[in-house]
């Protein structure tokens, strides 16, 4: 009979709490929108029935913080933030509601080696870069040829003395300290014949040495030679002299190639020790002891003068400490590479390859799950491992969302297909991933869905069109235009200063706070500047020759000339002069750029000559004029005739294109006179050309509007 007093009173008791606090209660809630990452929209979803809320308190996850009901934060850096919503209404009710976002669309800096390989000069190989970078630009090359030769260089030549398959491998270094290697296998087969290559030195003037060929042939005669000097230096002559720069042993090689084929290679050792040594000098030792944990000592000189301390461990690792220590994952050969800078700005590199081979741990991940309150997901760990202990877990489940937990549970927000992977990592450092899909269909379909149409026809005015459901019952509109312009609008318009591609979003929301958004990708192509180069010249008899600037421009003013005169000088001035070594016939070309908020390029280019007799002045034509130049309305065009010719006065456009035919026909002696009326003829330059049966005379002419 007591234990039933008690469990009635217990019940009363709680009947009465729920009775009491159901008059008053509020709920925090919220949802977000990545269509903009990493510039997240959060829209306040809290309901009460204990007044308005009229207090919001937003944390971020990464120390952001917000009192606005619907705020925008913009994430730095990729990862995992809890973000928190706490609310408060009018008659003091409280609550607090947190959620996951997961940031991956911040990228980071990437590179990739790689090179081509020339075999032509066989057995001296052409080995080119092709390394591409995002994000900072190659600070350091590191070649291994397969036979024990290395380069520093960018774009080294390596001579093989031996016939044989070799794997070149290639390792790059960004100023961001992103590493990468790329290897590949070349065959030598070109070492064959009957000769022999050999040669004698003197360094009589070190670091200066002089080589002399004693090459012999039994097949034909020595038709070429190629010299490697061991420090990236290389000729071709028969007996060159070459100047080193630092002090060391350098593998100098001659290679002789006969007129019947035959080809081979001789290499001897040069000692350079004349030259006074850095003032500072990278290097460093390797305890491999406790791999796969790797310890790294600095052994560079001056022991107690270094500043700073640059490691790249060849696997993406980087330190700044002085002797590091550094764990590898995977076995496999890494070039590790250690850079130090003294305080009076002596630098210094040193490379070395080491071998990891301990990384022998087994682990398999495995994981099962089940749907007990759809669109709740329960996952369960069922990886193992022969190694060691599984010390971290990585959940991804297909939708951005994230987890470390043994077994986690996660909420998907819309019906699809997921992948979610499990990735574990062992005590001894062992890693494995399993992935498996999940198929969510119990979520209700949104009530509201933003679409919109793109008008072109404008362009670069474009015009946006609202085609959200429910048509008539949006509160909000919210754009971005991919160029850093945004509007309210429901139906805006907006122009873009540049041609590219732009991804255009749109964000709706509803009185009932459905939210939704659409992005699309719409292409800018139409932003033409209005502008055209142009310039005339003279040339004096010491062969100096002026040139100046004619452009036209209605896309703002023209703020940079730049001149290439065909003879590879070149110029930035508006009007240059330029002094020609031989009289001839030159390219010469004038590109311009204007000012405006919509920049305009252009080019043109012709052909001058310098130091002789143009075709002009020894054409039987005295005079050719034109005025005004430049011209508008129309254009009086006068030429002079030495005797009866027929004739053509043409206009032709900058690409040489023949427009229009002003005068044709047998004329008699004399100046004669013809108008061009200028109504069908584009903004623009153009070249008046008089022709006759032995030559013929031009010159440019402007029409503006």
């Amino acid at each position: 009979m007591r234990s039933l007093y008690l469990s009635l009173l217990a019940f009363c008791l709680c009947f009465a709490l729920l009775t009491s606090t159901s008059k008053a209660a509020c709920n925090a809630a919220f949802q977000f929108t990545m269509g903009n990452c990493p510039n997240i929209g959060f829209f306040d979803g809290s309901t009460s029935n204990s007044g308005a809320v009229t207090q919001w308190s937003w944390t971020f996850g990464d120390g952001g913080t917000s009192t606005l009901q619907n705020p925008t934060h913009t994430y730095t850096a990729n990862g995992t933030y809890t973000v928190c919503l706490v609310i408060t209404t009018q008659f003091g009710c409280g609550s607090q509601y947190c959620a996951t976002v997961n940031i991956t669309c911040i990228q980071p800096s990437q590179c990739q080696a790689g090179f081509t390989t020339n075999l032509n000069g066989c057995p001296q190989i052409l080995f080119t870069s092709t390394s591409v970078v995002s994000g900072g630009s190659i600070s350091a090359y590191n070649w291994t040829f397969g036979d024990g030769g290395t380069s520093t260089t960018q774009n080294p030549a390596h001579t093989y003395l031996t016939n044989g398959n070799y794997a070149v491998c290639l390792t790059i270094t960004t100023t961001t300290g992103c590493t990468s290697t790329f290897c590949d296998t070349i065959s030598i087969t070109c070492n064959v014949g009957q000769c022999q290559a050999g040669f004698q030195y003197t360094s009589g003037q070190c670091p200066t040495i002089s080589f002399f060929d004693g090459s012999s042939t039994t097949s034909g005669t020595i038709t070429g030679r190629s010299w490697t000097f061991g420090d990236g230096g290389t000729s071709t002559a028969q007996n060159p002299s070459h100047t080193y720069t630092a002090n060391g042993t350098y593998q100098v090689c001659l290679t002789i190639t006969t007129s019947t084929g035959c080809t081979n290679t001789y290499c001897a050792n040069v000692v350079i020790s004349c030259i006074q040594p850095p003032q500072c000098q990278a290097n460093f030792s390797v305890n491999l002891t406790g791999c796969p944990q790797i310890l790294f000592t600095d052994q560079s000189t001056p022991t107690n003068g270094i500043s700073a301390w640059s490691w790249t461990f060849g696997d993406g690792g980087t330190s700044t400490a002085q002797n590091p220590a550094h764990t590898y994952l995977t076995n496999g050969n890494y070039v590790v590479c250690l850079t130090i800078t003294t305080p009076n700005q002596c630098t210094s590199t040193f490379c070395d390859t080491i071998a990891i081979t301990c990384n022998t741990a087994t682990c398999n991940a495995a994981f099962q799950f089940t749907m007990p309150q759809c669109p709740t997901v329960s996952f369960f760990d069922g990886s193992s491992t022969t190694s060691g202990t599984i010390t971290g877990r990585s959940w991804t489940f297909g939708d951005g969302g994230t987890s470390t937990l043994p077994n986690p549970s996660h909420t998907y927000t819309a019906n699809g297909t997921y992948q979610a992977c499990l990735t574990i990592t062992t005590s001894t450092g062992c890693t494995d991933t399993y992935c498996t899909n999940v198929v969510i269909a119990c979520i209700q379909p949104p009530q509201c869905q933003a679409n919109f149409s793109v008008n072109l026809t404008g362009c670069p005015q474009i015009l946006f069109t609202d085609l959200s459901t429910p048509a008539n019952g949006i509160s909000a509109w919210s754009w971005t235009f991919g160029d850093g312009g945004t509007s309210t609008a429901q139906n805006p318009a907006h122009t873009y200063l540049t041609n590219g591609n732009y991804v255009v979003c749109l964000t709706i929301t509803t009185p009932n706070q459905c939210t939704s958004t659409y992005c699309d990708t719409i292409s800018i192509t139409c932003n033409q500047g209005q502008c055209q180069a142009a310039f005339a010249y003279q040339w004096t008899p010491n062969l100096l020759a002026y040139f100046v600037d004619q452009s036209s421009s209605s896309s703002g003013p023209i703020v940079a000339w730049y001149w290439t005169f065909g003879d590879g000088g070149t110029s930035t001035l508006q009007n240059p002069s330029h002094v020609y070594a031989v009289a001839g016939q030159y390219p010469v070309c004038l590109t311009i750029t204007t000012g405006s908020t919509i920049a305009c390029t252009s080019t043109t280019c012709d052909t001058v000559t310098i130091g002789t007799v143009s075709a002009a002045e020894s054409s039987p034509f005295t005079a050719l004029a034109a005025a005004p130049n430049p011209f508008d309305d129309g254009l009086n065009i006068t030429y002079t005739l030495t005797g009866y010719m027929p004739v053509e006065l043409a206009l032709y456009d900058i690409q040489g294109r023949k427009v229009a035919v002003l005068d044709q026909g047998d004329r008699a002696p004399g100046t004669h006179t013809v108008a061009c009326a200028s109504t069908q003829l584009a903004q623009g330059l153009y070249h008046l050309r008089l022709s006759g049966p032995s030559g013929s005379r031009s010159m440019k002419v402007v029409h503006v509007k």
